[in-house]
């Protein structure tokens, strides 16, 4: 009768754990789902962020292309030699030591500057012997 007593209290205290261990399964199952739920929105807000990171990049490189391009074609267009800011002071130029007039001296270098060019091309040898 003592036996049958304690089966008999067994049985609900049977029961108790079962639910107990069920509901701990239940628990585990229900973190392991928020954590996994959890890890797949940091995840996705890592790819959102990553994306937008790619986004802005892809923005400043057109940008700064847009603005390379105005630089060149500004830089490129043509201007006058008073307005470029990087121009160098010219040398002063002393007047020529010759015993030719000055007067004739531009024709001196027109003259020199038409054998040098012309010289192979023309034979003076043969217009002037002497």
């Amino acid at each position: 009768s003592a036996k049958r007593k304690k089966d008999v209290e067994g049985a609900p205290g049977e029961k108790k754990r079962k639910k107990e261990k069920k509901q701990s399964i239940e628990m585990t199952e229900e973190a392991i789902r928020l954590v996994a739920e959890e890890r797949r929105k940091l995840i996705e807000e890592e790819r959102n962020r990553k994306k937008k990171e790619r986004q802005e990049e892809k923005e400043l490189q057109r940008k700064m292309q847009i603005a390379e391009q105005a630089f060149l074609k500004e830089w490129m267009r043509p201007r006058e030699d008073l307005e470029l800011t990087d121009s160098k002071e010219l040398p002063v130029m002393r007047p020529p030591q010759t015993v030719l007039d000055i007067s004739l001296y531009g024709n001196l270098i027109q003259v020199s500057e038409f054998f040098w060019l012309f010289g192979e091309h023309v034979n003076f040898t043969e217009e002037f012997p002497q």
